[in-house]
């Protein structure tokens, strides 16, 4: 994934790094000024301090399976307090007359001005550098930036700093230059969803994962379901539907004239369209019909309730053959080409089952395929193909591209590759189904 933040990401380990130099540094100044040996303390401060550097990356260095956000948060929280406390024994060490020279001051040096902060830093920097499963977001570069605050922070503190500036001060300059590298930080991870399993769970289609999506600039939540990578259903708090053919689809349908009074929908285990239909009190009857019971589970226990459920029949089954309905043809029926094995996003149907869809619809209903994705200017892709194959059964076929979406696709990376597309077939001219699809554009027929 692209990281429009590139700029902006550089900066937090290079402070980090910058601030890690300045620990290391004024403590090793600190204890070699008033201590014996300097060349075996000497060794003992380096094997200390950047033992700890190591420790901490290898700790923070950990996949994340449950998104990175809080974790990165929690390690700049750790890495200011680490050199709050430096900078209180630093002073410590200073103004206690003694102190830095007994073994206890030489022990709270070492830990507390060197060891501690240091592992702080490389926690924080191997939790920067985490990939999260899933990847919810781009992995910034870490290494080379804070390799080279830290180099900026050894030739500062050496030659300007340390000579003129207490070694309290300095760690106190090191907690504000981590205050900025945080808020710097925070701003780009406004700008990332924080990803949380909810639910996952083995199913014959591939594995189904409920996932809760937030992001903080602007504030929205987003709840996903998952099987086997595709996305099958998409809402927001209010449990308004975030996959485009879907809104495009409830705006058409108010649009037709007379609305139909019974709907089948083909793959729509996440209910999304089946509550947004009722609430709109449009069709009396409505079949879903979906390859899993688990899905359906899932989606009943996570995404929004609502009253009328119960009346929703549900069926389980091949969305194209493994069912009876109650009732032989249906006004409108719609079309998951998630739920269907694809080629390229794009469902590849047999004659038995364009056979079947033809059968449902009947001479005066209509067709909706959603879910498709179009690559502009491709000609003799799947997609087309889908097309030509239907024209075989249906007379009327309309194809409509999505417009610019309003919806913020860093919550739903799994929409970003290509144009949403939405396909309408009909037995006859004229179908019940409108010329024009709010959101989307109809494309010339010549191109569908």
């Amino acid at each position: 994934m692209r990281n429009p933040d590139w700029g902006l990401t550089l900066f937090p380990p290079l402070l980090a790094g910058f601030a890690a130099a300045v620990a290391v540094e004024t403590s090793a100044g600190s204890l070699l000024y008033s201590g014996t040996g300097m060349l075996p303390a000497l060794g003992l401060i380096i094997t200390v301090e950047v033992g700890a550097v190591g420790l901490g990356l290898w700790v923070g260095g950990e996949v994340a399976g449950g998104g990175l956000v809080e974790p990165i948060r929690r390690a700049w929280l750790f890495c200011l307090v680490a050199f709050a406390v430096g900078a209180v024994t630093s002073a410590g060490l200073t103004f206690v007359e003694g102190l830095a020279g007994t073994a206890v001051g030489q022990g709270l040096g070492l830990g507390l001005l060197g060891g501690v902060p240091a592992f702080a830093v490389g926690s924080l920097l191997g939790t920067m550098s985490r990939q999260e499963k899933g990847g919810g977001r781009p992995v910034p570069m870490v290494g080379s930036p804070a390799v080279l605050g830290a180099s900026i922070g050894f030739l500062l503190s050496g030659g300007v700093l340390i000579p003129n500036v207490a070694p309290y001060t300095l760690f106190l300059l090191a907690v504000v230059v981590l205050s900025a590298g945080a808020l710097i930080q925070g701003k780009v991870l406004d700008r990332w969803p924080i990803m949380t399993l909810l639910e996952y769970r083995k199913g014959s289609a591939g594995e189904l994962r409920v996932e809760s999506r937030v992001l903080g600039s602007p504030r929205c939540q987003t709840l996903v379901l998952l099987e086997g990578g595709q996305l099958r259903g998409a809402e927001d708090e209010g449990g308004n539907p975030l996959r485009g053919w879907e809104g495009a689809v409830l705006r058409g349908v108010r649009e037709m004239s007379p609305q139909p009074d019974s709907v089948l929908l083909l793959g729509g285990g996440s209910f999304t369209l089946a509550r947004s239909l009722s609430q709109g009190s449009l069709p009396r009857t409505i079949v879903v019909v979906e390859r899993t019971q688990e899905l359906v589970d899932l989606a009943r226990i996570h995404f929004l309730e609502w009253v009328g459920r119960d009346e929703v029949t549900v069926k389980i089954g091949d969305p194209l053959v493994g069912f009876s309905p109650s009732q032989n043809v249906f006004p409108l029926v719609l079309l998951d080409s998630a739920a269907l094995p694809s080629l390229g996003g794009t469902p590849v149907l047999g004659d038995s089952q364009w056979g079947f869809l033809r059968d449902r619809v009947g001479e005066e209903g209509v067709l909706i395929v959603g879910g498709l994705q179009w690559r502009e200017g491709g000609q003799g892709g799947a997609l087309e193909t889908l097309v030509s194959r239907g024209r075989h059964w249906f007379q009327d076929v309309r194809l409509y591209q999505e417009r610019p979406s309003t919806t913020d696709r860093r919550l739903l990376p799994e929409l970003e590759m290509h144009a949403s597309t939405l396909l309408a077939f009909s037995a006859s001219e004229g179908a019940n189904w409108p010329v024009e699809v709010p959101g989307y554009r109809a494309l010339p027929r010549k191109d569908a």
